[in-house]
C-alpha cells in the first residue's frame, strides 16, 4: 500500500516545531485535531516490505515447497517431486487462510499510524485477537485515551490500509485493564454501500408477517438491515431531503408487505403516487379534501381503541401474533409536513385532528399490532412534536441539507457522523434499530424502473394475499375488488 508510514519515535508531551526535529522526521497532529501524536520517518513502506508483511505464510511455505520440488527434480525422485507439488498446493491453501490473519498483526502499527489513530502518550491501540470470516477478518482491539469518535472516523482509512473495501468498528461493553475501551472491527472485501441491490423475489413473496422481517437495506459489511414489525415495540420514521431515496426505500418495504395475508396497509399521501396501487378505499390521496385523511386516521384510532379494550378484557398486554381476522395494520404518512400544511390551509381543526390521531397512534398503537411509517424531509419539532418522536423506535436518516435535521432523529450522534450524512449519495443513510448500534446502510432497491416494479409488486402481491384467504378477501367480494 503506497503511502503507509510506521511510527518509530513518539512525542509524549508538549509540541515540537518542524525546525526542532532531527533531519528526516515529520510531525503529525492526529488528523487535524490539534494534538501531537507521533514523529515518523518520512519514508514510505517499500514494495518488498509490503509484500513480506502481506504474504508471509505464502512466501515461507511456498519457498520451502519449491526448494523440495526443485531438489526432487534435480535428483529425479518422482515420489519426492509429487510430495513437493502437493506441499506447494497445501502451502498456498494454508496461506489463503492464515495470511489475512497475520497481515493484521504484522501491519497493525503501520496502518493505524497512517490512519492517525494514535494517542498522545499511550500510542497505537493494542490488538488482542484476529480471526478469519467468510469475506474477510474480525479484529478485537482496545485503546487507552483514544476517543471512540476518532476510532469510528478512521474506519475507511483502516480498511484501505489493510486492502479491504469496508471496515465496521463497534464498541463493546466492558473495559480492558482500567480505562481501556474494547472494539471489534469487521473487515470485508465487499462494501455494501457501493452499489444498489435488487430486492429478490423470495423476499417479496412471503405470506405472513408472523416471524418475518422486512429488509430495509444492508450495511457496509453486507449484513442485512431488517425491521421486525411485530418484534420491535415502536414505529418507523424516515427523514431525508428530496431525491435522497425515501420513496425507493418505501417502495421496497411496502412491496414486501403486499403479499402477506395478515397485513393491512393504509395511509395518507398528498401526491397520490405511493397510494396508487393500494386502492382509493384504503388510502387518502391528494390534497383536495384533507377531511377524508382525518376521517381515515380516526377510523384507525377507533380500531386501536377497540383492540386495546379487548386486550384488557383478555388480561394480556399486547398482540403477540396476528391473523387475517386480527391483522397487523401499517399506517403510512407520505411527507407528513405536506399533510399538515395542506390540512392547515383548508381548516385548522382538520390539522389538529390529523396531529391528534398521529399522536395517539404512535403512543398507544404498538401493543395493538398497529405500526406507523412516517416519511418527512425534516423531523423537526414543528412537524412532529418531541413526545410523538420518542415513540419511533426505528429511525432512518438519508441525505439531508443540515446537521440539525440529523440530530432530530439521532440526538446522540458524534459530529463526524452528522457531517457525513449531509454528503451521502442517494439511497445511503444511517439507521437506528433497538438492539443495534447506529449503522451506515444502503436502502433496499426494488429494481430498475422502480416505480413500475412497485406498482406490479403491490398489485400481484395483493392478488396473492386474496388467493391465500387474506384479511381483505371479504372486502374484495363485498365491494367488487377493493385494493388494500
Amino acid at each position: 500500500m503506497a503511502g503507509l508510514r510506521y511510527p518509530e519515535v513518539r512525542i509524549k508531551e508538549g509540541l515540537a516545531s518542524r525546525d526542532s526535529l532531527p533531519g528526516g522526521f515529520v510531525m503529525r497532529a492526529g488528523a487535524g485535531r490539534g494534538r501531537p501524536t507521533t514523529i515518523d520517518h518520512a519514508r514510505e513502506e517499500t514494495a518488498f516490505e509490503r509484500t513480506v508483511r502481506t504474504y508471509p505464510v505464502a512466501i515461507l511455505f511456498g519457498g520451502c515447497a519449491l526448494l523440495v520440488t526443485a531438489y526432487a527434480w534435480a535428483l529425479g525422485y518422482r515420489t519426492v517431486l509429487a510430495a513437493g507439488l502437493v506441499a506447494l498446493v497445501a502451502a498456498l491453501l494454508l496461506s489463503a487462510m492464515l495470511d489475512p490473519v497475520l497481515v493484521i498483526w504484522l501491519r497493525w502499527r503501520s496502518v493505524l499510524g497512517d490512519a492517525d489513530l494514535v494517542a498522545n502518550a499511550t500510542g497505537i491501540p493494542d490488538v488482542h485477537a484476529v480471526w478469519p470470516t467468510t469475506d474477510g477478518v474480525k479484529v478485537r482491539f482496545s485503546g487507552l485515551a483514544v476517543a471512540p469518535s476518532d476510532v469510528f472516523a478512521a474506519e475507511e482509512a483502516i480498511a484501505a490500509g489493510f486492502g479491504y473495501s469496508a471496515a465496521v468498528i463497534e464498541e463493546r461493553r466492558g473495559l480492558v485493564r482500567t480505562t481501556r475501551r474494547r472494539y471489534v472491527m469487521t473487515l470485508t472485501r465487499k462494501d455494501g454501500l457501493v452499489e444498489a441491490f435488487d430486492l429478490g423475489d423470495e423476499m417479496r413473496n412471503r405470506f405472513t408477517i408472523n416471524g418475518s422481517r422486512i429488509v430495509m437495506g444492508r450495511d457496509k459489511s453486507m449484513g442485512w438491515v431488517e425491521w421486525d414489525p411485530l418484534g420491535t415495540p415502536g414505529h418507523v420514521a424516515v427523514a431525508g431531503a428530496t431525491r435522497s431515496g425515501k420513496s425507493v426505500l418505501t417502495y421496497g418495504m411496502l412491496a414486501q408487505l403486499a403479499p402477506m395475508r395478515d397485513v393491512v396497509v393504509v395511509g395518507v399521501d398528498p401526491t397520490g403516487i405511493l397510494a396508487k396501487p393500494w386502492g382509493a378505499d384504503w388510502w387518502a390521496s391528494g390534497t383536495a379534501d384533507m377531511t377524508r385523511a382525518a376521517d381515515l386516521l380516526e377510523r384507525e384510532v377507533a380500531e386501536m381503541d377497540s383492540r386495546n379494550g379487548e386486550l384488557a378484557n383478555l388480561g394480556v398486554d399486547k398482540i403477540g401474533s396476528v391473523s387475517p381476522e386480527v391483522p397487523l395494520r401499517v399506517i403510512v404518512f407520505e411527507e407528513f409536513a405536506g399533510i399538515v400544511k395542506a390540512a392547515e390551509m383548508q381548516d385548522r381543526k382538520v390539522r389538529q385532528r390529523i396531529e391528534l390521531a398521529l399522536a395517539r397512534l404512535v403512543a398507544e398503537g404498538a401493543k395493538a399490532a398497529i405500526r406507523v411509517i412516517l416519511l418527512t424531509q425534516r423531523a423537526s419539532a414543528k412537524v412532529v412534536d418531541t413526545d410523538a418522536r420518542s415513540n419511533f423506535a426505528v429511525r432512518i436518516t438519508l441525505r439531508v441539507e443540515d446537521g440539525e435535521s440529523v440530530r432530530m432523529l439521532h440526538p446522540d450522534l458524534d459530529q463526524s457522523w452528522v457531517d457525513a450524512v449531509k454528503k451521502y449519495t442517494n439511497g445511503v443513510g444511517i439507521v437506528d434499530i433497538p438492539g443495534f448500534p447506529t449503522r451506515k446502510f444502503r436502502a433496499v432497491y426494488i429494481g430498475p424502473r422502480e416505480y413500475e416494479k412497485y406498482l406490479v409488486a403491490v398489485g400481484v402481491g395483493r392478488d396473492l394475499a386474496f388467493a391465500r384467504g387474506g384479511v381483505l378477501d371479504r372486502y374484495k367480494s363485498e365491494q367488487g375488488g377493493v385494493g388494500a
